[in-house]
């Protein structure tokens, strides 16, 4: 058919690159919400603080 031709090696390596960074990104998004999630799933019970780095802290 004289309409359709066939797509140059470059393009073909760049759909392929494409992909597989897509596919990079969604799992890099998909491990971020995860780790949100597993975060934000803790029991409201438990008392959340912040370590504390003072030397007032430091018992001797």
């Amino acid at each position: 058919m004289p309409g359709f031709h066939k797509d140059h090696e470059l393009h073909t390596r760049r759909k392929g690159r494409n992909a597989s960074l897509g596919i990079a990104l969604a799992l890099f998004v998909g491990l971020i919400f995860a780790v949100s999630i597993v975060k934000l799933s803790k029991p409201q019970s438990e008392d959340i603080k912040a370590p504390n780095f003072s030397l007032d802290a430091v018992s001797e």
